[in-house]
């Protein structure tokens, strides 16, 4: 093998452990290959931008460089992030499906408006909940995911029979403080929480399973990072159509009494 393959960044790594000492292993695999994958993107970036100047500079189309720029932009700050979640302990997990958002990170003074409107027959109607941008590392601030909203019912259209219609409408008004989804735990589980929050590291924070379906004793919280997808439209974070995320352990707890 050439020097110069030997210093290629390694493209895949299988990390394995079946105990605490395996996992301290793994975790250091991890973050050095975190390390060779920055250095690949910051490499992709520098020359994304020096065609992006040129391109600029001929008055040519620049947008294909453009596009690169962002992306490394974006990835740069989601294995930045990664790195030193891993750096603190933190344990990658698989992803869930039914994880309970809490609580997001947010740079924004005010939340997405999530409007939403329905005939007032269907009921009353919830904007949707709030979702992260990805701020990078060490910015923004953790906010609930359910911001505070206001509703109000209006007259819609007459039917055929003369019949007047209402429209319940509903929409967002101002971010609201952080709410721990469960009361009877231990403090240690709340100060975890906190400290995991402290970081300004992970993009959002839930509970597995939700709270409504929580079984008592086994609950786990867990931190997310996303990659945010840089894209040429307008991104829309209700559909929070992540580019890619990853999930970590925060803390896990179980009362023998459920056992």
């Amino acid at each position: 093998m050439t020097d110069e393959a030997q210093n290629e960044p390694e493209k895949h790594l299988i990390a394995v452990a079946s105990n605490p000492q395996q996992m301290q292993v793994a975790q250091t695999q991890l973050i050095g290959w975190v390390d060779k994958k920055l250095e690949a993107i910051s490499a992709e970036r520098k020359e994304a931008s020096d065609n992006l100047e040129v391109a600029k500079k001929n008055k040519w189309k620049s947008a294909p460089f453009s596009k690169i720029v962002n992306r490394c932009v974006d990835q740069y700050q989601f294995y930045e992030k990664l790195k030193c979640a891993l750096e603190l302990g933190y344990t990658i997990i698989p992803n869930f499906d039914d994880i309970d958002i809490f609580a997001i990170r947010t740079d924004k003074g005010r939340p997405d408006r999530n409007w939403v409107s329905q005939d007032a027959i269907h009921g009353t109607v919830i904007p949707s909940d709030q979702a992260s941008e990805c701020p990078p590392q060490g910015e923004g601030q953790f906010v609930n995911a359910t911001a505070d909203y206001e509703q109000r019912k209006i007259a819609g259209s007459v039917d055929k029979q003369g019949q007047q219609h209402y429209l319940q409408q509903a929409w967002t008004t101002k971010h609201d403080i952080v709410e721990f989804p469960f009361k009877m735990v231990k403090p240690e589980i709340m100060m975890a929480t906190k400290q995991a929050m402290d970081t300004l590291i992970f993009d959002d924070i839930g509970c597995v399973p939700g709270r409504r379906k929580a079984r008592r004793g086994d609950p786990m919280i867990i931190g997310r990072i996303h990659c945010h997808p840089h894209t040429h439209r307008k991104w829309n974070p209700a559909r929070t159509d992540y580019e890619k995320t990853l999930s970590f352990l925060i803390t896990w707890f179980i009362d023998t009494k459920a056992l």
